[in-house]
């Protein structure tokens, strides 16, 4: 048998996550995907927590990173577009990330990507800290949405006459969300975000150049 170690623990939890989904990740299915007792475990992971932490890095362990020499918007881009990948590559994994503060090095490389990123384009501190936060939550919540499953696909063929009336607004939009448009409504709301990012940056450098013409 394969010496036991962190690594080989973290390996099972992501098989137990890709056929059980996060429900099947307990210390106990882990063990017994090892063959070992439990107990054992507690050698190399403190509890079923720090287990979902090392999890958490290990789901965007094959992330690929934008050039160091890219524009910060093309950056941003691309690691929030690895960011949803890896996380549709395993059943609830958007559910291990969410609300898990970054702790191993692969999440924690991509935070500092992010952040001096957002930095390097002229952002304040605060706000590069605010606009990671809407791109990193954007993404989860937009894998978060996947997983739960689409129906808009059929919606604008179920409402009622009385709906119809109601709400105008959302019976009109419906149609506009249906089937081929994941790809392309991640894409706009992420341009909506880096948009915003951006106006951000060109109000931060005029206060810059007005505080320096004072």
């Amino acid at each position: 048998m394969a010496r036991l170690d962190q690594a080989r623990i973290v390996e099972a939890a992501l098989e137990l996550l890709g056929d059980e989904g996060l429900s099947g990740v307990t210390t106990r299915k882990v063990a017994a995907k090892l063959g070992i007792k439990s107990a054992s475990l507690y050698w190399y992971i403190r509890d079923r927590e720090h287990l979902l932490d090392l999890l958490s890095d290990r789901i965007v362990a094959d992330a690929r990173w934008p050039r160091a020499s890219t524009t910060w918007r093309v950056k941003l881009e691309q690691l929030m577009r690895e960011y949803l990948r890896c996380l549709e590559a395993y059943p609830d994994a958007a559910r291990v990330v969410a609300g898990r503060a970054p702790s191993g090095p692969i999440r924690l490389r991509g935070a500092e990507t992010l952040l001096s990123a957002l930095l390097d384009a002229g952002l304040p501190e605060r706000a590069a800290i605010d606009a990671g936060l809407v791109l990193t939550t954007f993404v989860v919540g937009f894998a978060l949405e996947l997983e739960a499953g689409d129906d808009s696909a059929r919606a604008g063929d179920s409402l009622d006459a009385s709906f119809r009336t109601t709400y105008p607004t959302l019976t009109r939009l419906a149609a506009q969300v249906g089937p081929g448009s994941t790809s392309a409504r991640f894409g706009a709301g992420l341009k909506l975000i880096l948009d915003g990012i951006e106006a951000r940056i060109a109000t931060a450098a005029k206060t810059r150049r007005r505080r320096q013409r004072n």
